[in-house]
């Protein structure tokens, strides 16, 4: 999995929350026009959309949970009282809804904000070097023994060869 495909995927949930915020704006706009306190099917609409920007939340973290920790632990503050069928049951509240709408606005940019930290992508690039490295020790056995003659020379010898694998990983996007 590379960090494009974990960007690409959470680029859709993105712009799914990005729709719902919009709706939200919009009919919080048509109520501050009115003196109506709420529009025919306005909060049922935004709460099914809520429900969907959910559902795709945890397949995304489904997928790609534990590969950023920042993100790991948005999802598990915001999941703290809201599963699920909490969430469903919210149904047409129209408090709760807006609640629902702000708390997943708030994880979208608490995830969105840990796939764009440096200090978490050098962190993930580097956990993933070292799994192909360990997947090529494995298969190559050339570089097996590349390794076990560093091992034995000592630590050093294995920074000289181990240093060469981390950059290309980053710049093949491992």
């Amino acid at each position: 999995m590379s960090n494009l495909t974990l960007r690409s995927a959470w680029s859709a949930v993105a712009a799914r929350l990005e729709a719902v915020e919009r709706m939200s704006s919009i009919y919080a706009g048509f109520l501050g026009n009115t003196s109506a306190k709420t529009l025919a099917g306005a909060d049922e609409a935004i709460h099914a959309s809520c429900i969907a920007v959910w559902d795709d939340m945890l397949r995304f973290r489904g997928e790609f949970g534990g590969v950023i920790a920042a993100a790991d632990a948005a999802f598990d503050r915001f999941t703290v009282g809201n599963s699920i069928d909490a969430i469903r049951a919210y149904g047409s509240d129209f408090n709760r809804t807006r609640v629902l709408v702000l708390k997943l606005i708030a994880l979208g940019a608490e995830v969105s904000h840990a796939l764009h930290d440096r200090s978490e992508q050098v962190r993930s690039a580097s956990e993933l070097a070292f799994q192909h490295l360990q997947r090529l020790i494995v298969v190559d056995t050339e570089l097996r023994q590349k390794w076990a003659d560093a091992f034995k020379a000592g630590e050093t010898h294995c920074e000289k060869i181990g240093a060469a694998h981390l950059p290309l990983a980053w710049h093949l996007g491992l």
